[in-house]
């Protein structure tokens, strides 16, 4: 029996979709790591959660490519547990990027700015800070499609295994069958020729 053809299109179509998404992360990760980079203000521990945050996110996108495109469950499972990670710290970076973001609002108004502080240095970072929240809104919408393709694809790879197994065992058991087939005739073959009356026995 082969591999069905329905397990067959739902592992290409899920890892297919699962490496697509795997490309979009990586792009959405090396986009923060310029962000923050050029956006970087001083020793704020929020950028460097966020660096690590992105580089880790890079390696863990690489991960996706390579379980999607390879068909690696160990892999996919690895995808899988570091985006769960990956969940839990946006989240974080989002709520210290909306409490940053409102610190700025209130330095930034009218009766907070200080004589130093020019109009459209004001406006720069406000617009940096939103840049940067937009972009963490979509990384967690987008880690968290991930994570739903990568169990769907999980499971998706271990019928196939099974079937793929299944397959195997039931190969093997064909040729066994076969060979023991192909030994019994041998075997009643012998015997037939050997209780078989000779032609000289015979015209006695």
């Amino acid at each position: 029996m082969a591999i069905s053809e329905i397990t067959q299109r739902r592992v290409k179509r899920i890892g297919s979709g699962m490496f697509a998404m795997s490309v979009f992360q990586l792009v959405l990760c090396a986009l923060s790591v310029m962000l923050i980079i050029m956006t970087k203000d001083g020793n704020n521990p929020v950028d460097y959660k966020a660096l690590v945050a992105a580089g880790f996110g890079g390696f863990t996108s690489l991960l996706g490519i390579i379980g999607g495109s390879g068909r690696l469950e160990l892999v996919t499972r690895l995808y899988y547990v570091f985006n769960l990670w990956l969940l839990s710290t946006i989240t974080t970076y989002l709520y210290l990027s909306i409490d940053e973001e409102t610190q700025k609002q209130g330095l930034c108004s009218p009766s907070q700015a200080s004589f130093s502080s020019s109009d459209n240095d004001c406006q720069n970072k406000l617009a940096m800070a939103k840049g940067k929240l937009s972009l963490g809104v979509i990384s967690l919408a987008t880690v968290f499609v991930c994570c739903i393709l990568s169990v769907n694809f999980e499971d998706a790879l271990d019928d196939y295994n099974d079937q793929k197994m299944t397959d195997k065992l039931a190969s093997m058991r064909d040729e066994e069958n076969t060979m023991s087939m192909g030994e019994s005739g041998g075997v009643d073959q012998e015997m037939n020729e050997g209780n078989a009356p000779n032609g000289k026995e015979h015209a006695d």
